[in-house]
């Protein structure tokens, strides 16, 4: 059995944050009787689940919007002649930064 690096369970994923459209809405105010108007925003998220990379007998934890790339090596075999490619080592890397997601001021449904 591998070594977790990741606690049991599935991981949350992360959201990328693309943007926030925005427009004014005008209206009739029903309790006034004046035209009046409110900003309609609409906001866009891309998301990406967590997974695990199997390295040896670990399990490599890439988060969501994480890049992870292979540095291989080739080499013979010695028992067949052959050349082989095998992992060496696995870089995870973070490309954009983490943001609390209660940064955004985005009321959250009950």
């Amino acid at each position: 059995m591998p070594n977790r690096l990741t606690p049991d369970g599935y991981a949350p994923g992360e959201l990328l944050f693309l943007g926030v459209k925005a427009k004014s809405t005008r209206f009739e105010n029903p309790l006034t009787g004046r035209r009046d108007w409110y900003w309609r925003a609409t906001y866009s998220f891309e998301a990406s689940p967590n997974t695990t990379i199997p390295f040896g007998e670990n399990l490599i934890e890439k988060r969501g919007w994480d890049y992870a790339w292979r540095a291989t090596l080739e080499r013979e075999n010695d028992e067949t002649g052959e050349k082989e490619t095998f992992v060496r080592q696995i870089n995870v890397e973070r490309v954009y930064p983490l943001l609390d997601f209660a940064a955004l001021c985005i009321p959250v449904p009950n």
